[in-house]
C-alpha cells in the first residue's frame, strides 16, 4: 500500500496536465477548464452527499473517492499545490 495515495494521484495529474494524453479523462476535464471541472467537482459531492443518506458504505467510500479526485483536479487547475492543504491541515490540528 501506498503511503500517499493523495500525493501520487496529484502527481500523475499534474503530470496529465504538463504532458497532455489524448485519451484521458483528466485532460479533457483541464482543457474543458472551470466550469467543466467546478460543476463535476458538485456533481460528485452530490452523489456522495446521497450515498451518506442512503447509508450505503460501499458508495459512499467509492463516491469520496471521486470526490477527492475532482478536487486534486480542481487544486492542479487553480495552481494550488497539495502541500499548502496538508499544511493547512497540520496548522489546524493544533
Amino acid at each position: 500500500m501506498c503511503s500517499d495515495p493523495l500525493a501520487e494521484l496529484f502527481t500523475v495529474i499534474k503530470t496529465r496536465q504538463q504532458q497532455p494524453q489524448e485519451d484521458s479523462y483528466t485532460c479533457k476535464l483541464l482543457a474543458k477548464g472551470e466550469n467543466t471541472i467546478l460543476k463535476k467537482l458538485g456533481e460528485e459531492i452530490v452523489e456522495l452527499v446521497m450515498a451518506c443518506k442512503d447509508r450505503d458504505r460501499d458508495t459512499i467510500a467509492q463516491e469520496t473517492v471521486d470526490v477527492l479526485y475532482h478536487i486534486l483536479v480542481a487544486l492542479a487547475y487553480y495552481e494550488v499545490d497539495l502541500t499548502a492543504v496538508y499544511q493547512v491541515m497540520a496548522s489546524r490540528r493544533k
